[in-house]
């Protein structure tokens, strides 16, 4: 395993979006992002968005995980594809390196 600093979120843009359209595109800004395929985007309280590369027992296909809708643009940017959700009222973005919550960066919220 590997030792990094954990996730930090800054800012999001857009601030505000749309939760019951899909394909909203959201850039997330912050710090220690890694390029790696354990990179995960948390999406309210129980959504889990992964990178393409990221591993079928990391991010299996069910109701809770979208595959390939987080692009790692540097260490200081993350993209994501936002995938369409009830969730009418703020939601919680947080970014993780490796899937485990104590790695999770502090609350941003849209």
């Amino acid at each position: 395993f590997y030792f990094h600093d954990p996730a930090q979120v800054a800012a999001l843009s857009p601030t505000h979006f749309r939760t019951q359209i899909s394909s909203q595109r959201l850039t997330i800004y912050g710090a220690n992002f890694l390029n790696v395929p354990s990179l995960v985007v948390y999406y309210g309280d129980n959504a889990f968005l992964c990178s393409p590369s990221a591993l079928n027992s990391d991010c299996p296909a069910d109701a809770t995980h979208t595959r390939d809708v987080v692009t790692w643009i540097s260490h200081f940017e993350v993209q994501v594809t936002l995938p369409r959700s009830d969730i009418s009222t703020s939601v919680k973005i947080k970014v993780a390196n490796n899937f485990q919550p104590n790695e999770v960066s502090s609350n941003s919220k849209s």
